[in-house]
C-alpha cells in the first residue's frame, strides 16, 4: 500500500511540475514519493535482519 501512495504521490506531483513550472513543495512531494516507493522494501529487509538476530540469539541458548 506504501509503495502505491509513493507512486501515486510522485505521478501527481510530476503533472503538476509539468502544468505549473517549478515549486519547492512539488520537488519534495516528488521525493518523498520517491522514499516511499523504495522504503517498504529497505524496512521488511530491516526487519528480516532484526528478527534473525533474534533467532539465532535464541537458537545459542
Amino acid at each position: 500500500m506504501v509503495k502505491l501512495l509513493g507512486l501515486f504521490l510522485m505521478f501527481i506531483s510530476a503533472y503538476c511540475l509539468e502544468q505549473g513550472g517549478l515549486d519547492l513543495g512539488l520537488v519534495q512531494a516528488f521525493f518523498i514519493g520517491l522514499f516511499m516507493f523504495f522504503s517498504e522494501a529497505l524496512i521488511a529487509h530491516v526487519s528480516f535482519v532484526q528478527r534473525e538476530k533474534v533467532r539465532a540469539k535464541y537458537r545459542r541458548r
